[in-house]
């Protein structure tokens, strides 16, 4: 396999569920990008991914926020699409009793309202972080191209409702987990996605579709499964997701899914 533009999505196809990184898999793709671009594609943000992507030892580019942001290690211009900070503060100003906690990351900046422990695995704070604290509504803020809220579950439609209202052809807000008190949710900007993050890397690339392997496995990754490359949906995927890929791997995220499917097409 030589010359091809490899795009992982990460949680759920990549990672395992233990989110531990599967040693031959990572191996594997150390080797592979030797000749191909190895680019991770995923709804974190970009500080979580960079993590990852140097743990990984990739040297690709990352698409981070779903799509809002397409970060280079090799020189060639960024491009970072970001929420419109005035929206974000007057969501914030508007809704802050109902706000428990929120988070977003913009390279090593780290913006926290409410340092909650048991979020540590959201903050993911290293040596190189820089920590901006405080109400989102009252400390500066740059880029904030997905934003985590931690919201009280039984309000939480407050905020859902304002979005929806007023804002709905701009931003969009979803629930990423909740439990009895607290719900989880993702606000990001409403026209980016990763099908569009891959175009423009392919045209600064100058890159074709057809020289793309795509591997995803939720509605999150329709857009880029739908795309004119080597296309697959992980066993363990949506239906959705399926019904748009090219493919589906013989094994899931748990069972080095992507290693496997990447081999078989050498065969």
């Amino acid at each position: 396999m030589k010359n091809k533009v490899i795009i992982l999505d990460v949680d759920g196809t990549l990672l395992p569920s233990n989110n531990e990184l599967d040693l031959q898999t990572t191996s594997y793709l150390q080797e592979l990008q030797n000749d191909n671009l190895i680019v991770l594609c995923s709804a974190r943000g970009y500080h979580d991914l960079s993590i990852l992507h140097d743990k990984m030892g990739l040297t690709g580019p990352i698409i981070s926020s779903n799509g809002a942001s397409l970060d280079f290690f090799d020189g060639k211009p960024n491009v970072t699409m970001s929420i419109d900070v005035k929206i974000v503060k007057s969501l914030f100003s508007n809704h802050k009793e109902i706000i428990n906690s929120a988070f977003y990351s913009y390279k090593n900046d780290l913006f926290i309202y409410n340092k909650l422990d048991q979020l540590s695995f959201l903050y993911k704070i290293t040596e190189s972080s820089v920590i901006h604290e405080g109400p989102f509504d009252e400390i500066e803020i740059t880029n904030p191209n997905s934003i985590y809220l931690i919201l009280n579950n039984n309000r939480k439609e407050e905020i859902y409702d304002e979005v929806n209202q007023k804002y709905s052809d701009i931003i969009q807000i979803t629930e990423y987990g909740h439990d009895a008190k607290i719900s989880i949710s993702i606000l990001t900007l409403k026209n980016t996605n990763k099908a569009y993050a891959i175009l423009e890397l392919l045209m600064l690339l100058n890159k074709k579709e057809d020289e793309t392997i795509i591997i995803g496995d939720n509605d999150a990754d329709i857009g880029m499964l739908s795309l004119n490359g080597i296309t697959a949906a992980m066993k363990n995927a949506t239906m959705e997701a399926k019904a748009v890929a090219k493919y589906v791997t013989e094994f899931d995220n748990n069972n080095q899914g992507v290693m496997k499917f990447l081999k078989s097409l050498d065969k």
